[in-house]
């Protein structure tokens, strides 16, 4: 599996979805599972943005 922070990777994959591909489809291509690209699609759904923000630093 590709790194899990890979961005690149991740807004290929999101773009993939939003041109109609079938989220199964998507997952074959790029490697990842389908619970990873469900959970790209909700953080884009709730902040609008394909990249994770930073976290806080305790």
């Amino acid at each position: 599996m590709p790194a899990a922070d890979s961005d690149d990777l991740r807004c290929k994959a999101l773009d993939a979805v939003a041109r109609g591909i079938p989220k199964k489809d998507v997952c074959e291509m790029f490697g990842i599972s389908l619970n990873s690209l469900y959970l790209w699609i909700q953080r884009l759904e709730k902040t609008w943005s394909q990249t994770p923000s930073a976290k806080p630093v305790a």
